[in-house]
């Protein structure tokens, strides 16, 4: 469940203490949310098994989403996962309002693993966070 806010994203970052790392793990029903520090025009279309470990903290789950802006303009300095979504409490969390905005929409690639390859594929492209 993703409760979204309508205060501003500083007031947001009141309900958690320590910022997020760039993993954010909701549930065990969903994968990991990832935010890259790479900005790329769109998908990767593999991610290494060693960048993955280096976010997620050693492990390597089957699954994973990757977070990215849809139009953030290519010098972009890549922001922070906890500037987007907090944790709440288990299962829930708190969005940053500017992100309802249209223009500051934000995508979720899904990959999986796969152990043949070395990698993890790109599986689903450019879903909305907010659907």
């Amino acid at each position: 469940m993703i409760a979204v806010t309508t205060h501003h994203h500083h007031t947001a970052r009141a309900y958690t203490q320590p910022p997020l790392p760039d993993c954010l793990h909701v549930n065990h029903a969903t994968p990991p949310l990832l935010k890259v520090p790479q900005r790329t025009w769109g998908p990767q279309a593999c991610l290494e098994l060693e960048d993955v470990a280096r976010l997620t903290g050693g492990n390597h789950p089957h699954r994973l989403a990757v977070m990215r802006h849809a139009f953030a303009p290519h010098d972009h300095v890549t922001d922070h996962l906890d500037d987007t979504l907090r944790l709440v409490r288990h299962g829930t969390v708190a969005v940053n309002a500017t992100i309802a905005d249209p223009a500051e929409r934000v995508l979720v690639d899904e990959y999986v693993r796969d152990d043949v390859e070395g990698s993890y594929v790109l599986q689903r492209v450019g879903m909305d966070l907010l659907r």
